[in-house]
């Protein structure tokens, strides 16, 4: 099992900028399994012109598969354009099972208790942690914008937001 004590990815451009962090991987395109991120995890991107693209997860700031995986430190994400925070990924592209939350997460856009943002599946997950979004975006105990499938989750955390706020999903388009 893989521990980590904290990540910070800092990106600062004239044009577009965009930071990924992760307890485990910053960007990963392959598949996590069993690890732990007990460490703060924090992205930040600004840009002088353009746009800024932060994504802070606990295993991965941006990821694909995802398993038997969890998060307990504090996640956070700034950008102007997005900024997705996740506990175990701030966009999730694949398949997030048995993987779990008891950590604060905080973001300005798509901010979930699991994923930030989800294009596949979330399962068999659940959230004890704080959610937190300052912008009038989606936030959730499981993922704040859902377009793949949730099944088998729970949220028992608190969520706070402005726009779309719900325990399990933030924005739905497909099924949960």
């Amino acid at each position: 099992m893989w521990d980590f004590i904290s990540a910070t990815a800092n990106m600062t451009n004239k044009g577009n900028a965009f930071a990924y962090a992760g307890g485990i991987a910053g960007k990963s395109g392959a598949t996590i399994v069993d690890s732990y991120n007990k460490g703060d995890v924090s992205a930040t991107a600004t840009a002088s012109s353009g746009e800024t693209n932060a994504y802070s997860g606990g295993i991965s700031g941006y990821g694909k598969n995802f398993a038997t995986s969890y998060n307990t430190g504090d996640i956070t994400a700034s950008g102007t354009t997005v900024a997705n925070a996740g506990a175990i990924a701030g966009y999730a592209r694949g398949v997030v099972e048995n993987c779990y939350n008891t950590g604060y997460v905080y973001g300005r856009r798509e901010v979930g208790g699991i994923a930030g943002k989800t294009t596949g599946t979330i399962k068999y997950c659940y959230n004890t942690g704080s959610v937190n979004n300052s912008e009038n975006y989606y936030t959730a105990g499981i993922v704040g914008y859902n377009d793949g499938l949730v099944e088998n989750c729970y949220n028992s955390g608190t969520i706070n937001g402005f726009y779309c706020v719900g325990g399990i999903s933030g924005y739905n388009s497909e099924i949960i």
